[in-house]
């Protein structure tokens, strides 16, 4: 009998073990990281000797830099500044590491470094500002007064083969017809004032151009250029933020498929497209196979499934003072190597973060109207004043993340590229800005809202044994009242008990004079179909998200959301009663069995 017992229950523990283990996932919370620090200093400036200084000399040198915008980082680590007042493009050698006021080690754009005219020629580029690596090697910049993008490959003459040199021409230019025309119309091939640039997974050119309030994209090997090529004057093969290629309106107000002076591009790993949409004060993200395009495809005229910065997508305030939810004519977007989103907040002086699945996002996800999580160039979210120090910023324009993960930020006023280093250590952050998450999840519907109320959201959980390892979540804001949800689950090698309980808050009450709309894109993992679902509400029902519009600030590097819905737990629960009741059955026919032997 004690032999069946102990199978009994080592069989108890074992499914019970599995059965964690399946669901665990589901059970336990996602973390989102960051490696920086609100208000974190900067380690390294690159166009001054020290982090107070905001020279800009009359005539250049090698380590001077005047309103630098566009950023990139090359496969090897060297940095590559967009130097738009002195017409060129700088690059610096990361070598052993990057050092304070140190020199550049090639110039594009001017035949040496202390040259600065603008032209108009295969050599020549006036007013630069953005910049981009395809997958070959090849350097991009859009030259913004010359209404041209300009290609450059290493290797070509006269430089050493597979290298960038001073002065080299560009070997393709895309908007003229050639590299000494200036065409302002508005059509196909042309491309009046461009300034961000990037690269799809497929190898197309994406170009934003500010004043005709469009965002094209150029395939290679299409219409008659070689294959899997670009070439001079080739048209574009998409347009977004017009109808067509020969308008260039902006409304008024803003549409979900509308642009008003578009800075910034980036893809994110999913493959959908980021804009920053300066004159609107929003970011805008397109998901491919909505808004009527076909699947998995972007189309002409298409509309935004997000928009960041803005309650909706028909405003485009600019609010004062600043806080964590708003934008003030952003200017690049980026994403860190972990799928964070980063924003240059241009007039606000700052550079934000954005973690997905905080702020009341759906798990993994943006959301519209989420808030930052996290301020560089600030000490908090409610300040915007220019500093020249290591922590200030002056109108930040580009950002870029090296290999390492570090950020590098373009200070335009500042006259400085400016290195923020990431750090690998991960705290919890425990006083959230003003964002809370609380939200009600059905499996065929859920409603999203936003408002100027209290809410609260908290929820822990820790696996313990004989490792004592555990992973925990909290979030809630200044003011806020909070409820947590607590499971734990301890093992040893003779029995195992499980305690678990699941409770939350959805916090209900929403006041404010306007309601902030969310959309909210998903993907399935299942399957390559993408879609969007946005929804605007107003009624005060129990499947809100609230944000409050106080602020408390945090220097602690991480935040964690988390996910999952009682079914699963139901589930695991489910599983370990016909566990019990099999091993039980079992249990009972080995005792009847047992009993009705007679001894020989």
């Amino acid at each position: 009998m004690q032999k069946i017992m102990k199978k009994f229950f080592v069989g108890i523990i074992f499914c019970t073990l599995l059965i964690i283990s399946a669901f665990g996932s589901a059970l336990l919370p996602h973390s989102f990281t960051s490696n920086f620090s609100s208000g974190q200093p900067a380690s390294v400036v690159l166009g001054q000797s020290n982090f107070t200084s905001a020279n800009r000399g009359t005539t250049p040198t090698d380590s001077d830099l005047s309103n630098p915008n566009g950023l990139a980082i090359d496969p090897h680590g060297n940095v590559w500044i967009v130097d738009n007042g002195n017409n060129r493009v700088l690059e610096f050698s990361k070598g052993a590491g990057f050092t304070n006021g140190e020199v550049a080690s090639v110039v594009i754009g001017q035949p040496n470094f202390t040259s600065s005219t603008n032209e108009r020629t295969q050599t020549g580029l006036d007013s630069p500002w953005g910049i981009a690596f395809d997958s070959s090697g090849d350097l991009w910049v859009s030259d913004f007064f010359n209404n041209r993008v300009l290609e450059f490959v290493p290797g070509t003459s006269p430089c050493a083969a597979g290298q960038f040199c001073n002065g080299m021409p560009a070997s393709v230019v895309i908007g003229q017809k050639n590299f000494t025309v200036n065409s302002l119309q508005v059509g196909q091939s042309t491309l009046p004032s461009p300034t961000g640039i990037t690269f799809d997974s497929h190898g197309d050119l994406w170009v934003a151009e500010q004043n005709v309030n469009r965002i094209v994209e150029f395939v290679p090997g299409s219409f008659g250029c070689p294959t899997d090529q670009f070439c001079t004057s080739m048209n574009a093969s998409l347009v977004i933020g017009q109808s067509n290629f020969t308008t260039d309106t902006s409304a008024v107000p803003p549409k979900a498929s509308s642009l008003d002076w578009p800075e910034g591009l980036a893809f994110d790993s999913s493959g959908d497209l980021w804009v920053s949409d300066s004159v609107n004060n929003r970011v805008l993200e397109y998901i491919p196979g909505t808004s009527g395009c076909p699947t998995n495809q972007f189309c002409d005229g298409m509309s935004a499934s997000t928009v960041i910065g803005q309650d909706g997508f028909i405003t485009s305030t600019n609010t004062y003072p600043p806080n964590n939810l708003t934008l003030s004519n952003p200017f690049d977007v980026s994403f860190d190597s972990s799928g964070n989103l980063w924003i240059a907040d241009q007039n606000n002086h700052r550079v934000l973060e954005y973690i997905p699945g905080t702020s009341g996002c759906p798990s993994e996800q943006f959301c519209s109207g989420m808030g930052a999580s996290l301020v560089i160039g600030q000490s908090g979210f409610t300040t915007d004043f220019p500093q020249t120090t290591a922590s200030g910023l002056y109108d930040p324009f580009g950002i870029a993340f090296d290999q390492a993960g570090n950020l590098w930020v373009s200070d335009y006023d500042n006259f400085r590229v400016l290195e923020f280093i990431g750090s690998a250590t991960t705290t919890t952050l425990t006083s959230q800005t003003s964002s809370t998450s609380s939200a009600t999840t059905s499996s065929t519907s859920s409603s999203l809202n936003t408002s100027n109320s209290t809410s609260s959201s908290t929820s822990s959980a820790s696996i313990s044994s004989s490792t004592s390892t555990s992973l925990s979540s909290s979030s809630s804001p200044t003011g806020s009242t909070s409820s947590s949800t607590t499971t734990a689950i301890t093992a040893s090698t003779s029995s195992i008990s499980s305690i678990s309980s699941y409770s939350s808050t959805s916090s209900s009450t929403l006041s404010s004079s306007t309601t902030t709309p969310v959309t909210s894109s998903s993907r399935s993992a299942s399957s390559s179909t993408i879609s969007s679902s946005s929804s605007i509400t107003s009624s005060s029902s129990s499947n809100n998200i609230g944000t409050s519009a106080s602020e408390s600030t945090s220097t602690s590097n991480s935040q964690t959301s988390s996910s999952g819905s009682p079914l699963y737990l139901f589930f695991a629960i489910i599983g370990v009663v016909v566990v019990v009741v099999v091993l039980g059955s079992v249990l009972a026919l080995s005792r009847n069995r047992s009993g009705g032997r007679r001894p020989v």
